[in-house]
């Protein structure tokens, strides 16, 4: 009897692992459907010390500062939307290479590291912190901040 509930829980944990690799990879796709498709054309201005300002959808306006290591989202949870957020990320990858910083992080670890934030942020969680998003070029010094990044862009959050 213990073998026969013990095959259940075990035939029910693998079913649900497999609905779960099954969400991740469609979000994943999506994700590098929004990459992929989203206007090549970017809107923004330069305000010197490396703050650029950058125009989204509906004239909604993103302030943005780049270090030698690390870009500050100012106010980040104020862009929440998949595209939105996409179109901030590739906006810091090509921001940086325009002037000569390297990006190390994938972009889906760039992106779950934005949403981690944003996540944060809503839940109240260190109000000041959270609300705006710095993100390492490299890596963040703070692996369970990697860990769950990483998740998150891979999850497809």
């Amino acid at each position: 009897m213990k073998k026969r509930w013990l095959l259940i829980v075990l035939t029910a944990v693998n079913i649900l692992l497999l609905i779960a690799s099954i969400f991740c990879l469609v979000r994943t796709e999506q994700n590098n459907k929004y990459f992929n498709s989203t206007n090549t054309d970017i809107d923004y201005y330069e305000c010197g010390n490396g703050k650029a300002v950058l125009t989204l959808h509906e004239n909604k306006e993103v302030t943005l500062i780049f270090g030698n290591k690390s870009v500050k989202v100012v106010d980040a949870y104020q862009v929440t939307g998949r595209e939105e957020v996409v179109s901030v990320v590739k906006f810091i990858r090509e921001y940086t290479r325009k002037n000569g910083l390297e990006i190390q992080r994938s972009n889906t670890q760039i992106m779950g590291e934005y949403r981690l934030h944003n996540i944060l942020y809503s839940f109240g969680y260190k109000g000041k912190q959270t609300g705006d998003a710095d993100i390492d070029y490299v890596s963040d010094s703070r692996w369970y901040v990697n860990a769950v990044s990483s998740v998150f862009g891979w999850v497809g959050v």
